[in-house]
This record gives structure tokens, C-alpha cells and sequence, in this order.
């Protein structure tokens, strides 16, 4: 089975985020579409290559969350086993646009495909007397993780900090933030300015980075971004 150009030819087992591994090795259901609105949550956005013109064969990729419409799926194929079919997994060709992230099973760093890159959220911390005051996120404001940007904090446009939620090969919830620095040939650039002032906080540990509230940390605390 071969793609067509602007597609990717992609198996996806619909089922396997709707389970949750525990560090015992324990799997249970996890039913995410239950009085949740969030396709970015509910939704499967992980898939495994089969063919595509610039990501290797077999290579986990990390898509848009509506990708899997039924106008997307391939049918009277004889790639899948019974096996395969059994357990849910289908076969679907989703554009190259909507697809953000690959890499290969053995690897630990997820590689952008072209137009996007990673980034963190940005906080300021409550400096005032009281505890347990929670920092204040800096609305359409990032701190860049990849590409040429990366290890600035950036002014984007209005909601560009497009959270994916997915489960990975662990079979643990992970979750990344993904924009388009230099926009494509559809979308103008999202990232409009670098903010000095703010990259220097950053690194001064004065703003805090992360993907929410809950992990929002000094860049000097932070595990290797992936």
C-alpha cells in the first residue's frame, strides 16, 4: 500500500488510549469520551506509519485529533491480520498537514515535521505573602523547545498552544505542546515576536515553563523536554 502525495498512510489501533498502565504493570479501561466535549483527551492521536514520502516505515506518529473521520479510512485492504482487525486496529490516510510529531519505537525524542515545533507555556509565580497561591499563566506566550527558535520565549498569535494528549509506549498519559513558528502554505506565521525581557526571566528563574499549572517549573527543573 503506497501513499499519495500530501498523505500518509498510517495504522491506528482506535482502542489503545482508552487504557491506562499502572507502574506494577497493571492495565485498566479508561473511558475517556464520558461527559468530556475535549477531542484533544479523547481522542486517538497516535498511529504507526505504513508508508509516506519524508517519515520512515513504521514510525510512531502523533496526529490532529480529528484525523480519523471516516472519509480517512482505507477499506478492502489486506495489510491487517485477523488478529489486527480483531482488536480494532484500522488503516487510514491522513495529510501530512495534520500530522506533528514521529519518531522511531527505540527513540526517546520526538522529531517536528515541517512547520512545527514544540514549546512550553508560561508562568509568573505569585510573589506576594500568602501560600499556595497559584502562578498566573502569560496568555499567548511561549518558550520555544525546538527548531530555530528554540531556547527563546516568542508572542504568538491568539491560541496557538495547541495541547496534545496521547498515550505512550509506557501506556502512561504524556502530553505536548506543538505550534507553527513560520505558519505554511495555508496559515500565517504564529510566533510574531521574540520577547527578550521574557527569555531572560526565564532563564533567570523568574517565569516559570511547563505544560499547566500543576508542573509549571524554573527551566533549571525541568527533565529533558521530548
Amino acid at each position: 500500500m503506497k501513499h499519495v502525495k500530501g498523505r500518509i498512510i498510517a495504522k491506528v489501533d482506535i482502542e489503545q488510549k482508552n487504557f491506562v498502565t499502572f507502574a506494577n504493570g497493571m492495565v485498566i479501561r479508561l473511558e475517556r469520551d464520558y461527559n468530556n466535549l475535549d477531542r484533544k483527551y479523547t481522542a486517538q492521536t497516535l498511529g504507526i506509519v505504513i508508508d509516506a514520502e519524508n517519515i520512515p516505515k513504521d514510525a510512531i506518529i502523533l496526529f490532529h485529533h480529528n484525523s480519523l473521520h471516516e472519509t480517512y479510512q482505507v477499506l478492502n485492504h489486506s495489510n491487517l491480520s485477523g488478529d489486527d482487525i480483531a482488536s480494532g486496529i484500522k488503516i487510514f490516510s491522513i495529510m501530512e498537514r495534520d500530522v506533528f510529531f514521529w519518531k522511531m519505537l527505540n527513540e526517546e525524542t520526538w522529531n517536528p515535521t515541517p512547520s512545527f515545533a514544540t514549546a512550553l507555556r508560561v508562568f509568573k509565580p505569585y510573589e506576594g505573602i500568602m501560600l499556595g497561591i497559584e502562578p498566573k499563566i502569560i496568555k499567548d506566550v511561549l518558550y520555544v523547545t525546538s527548531g530555530e527558535l528554540s531556547g527563546k520565549v516568542v508572542k504568538t498569535l491568539k491560541s496557538c498552544d495547541y495541547q496534545i494528549t496521547f498515550r505512550n509506549e509506557m501506556g502512561v498519559d504524556e502530553e505536548m505542546i506543538r505550534f507553527r513558528p513560520n505558519g505554511d502554505e495555508e496559515r500565517e506565521p504564529e510566533a510574531i515576536a521574540i520577547m527578550n525581557d521574557l527569555t531572560n526571566q526565564v532563564k533567570n528563574g523568574k517565569l516559570l515553563v511547563g505544560i499547566s499549572i500543576k508542573d509549571a517549573k524554573p527551566l533549571n527543573e525541568l527533565v529533558p523536554i521530548h
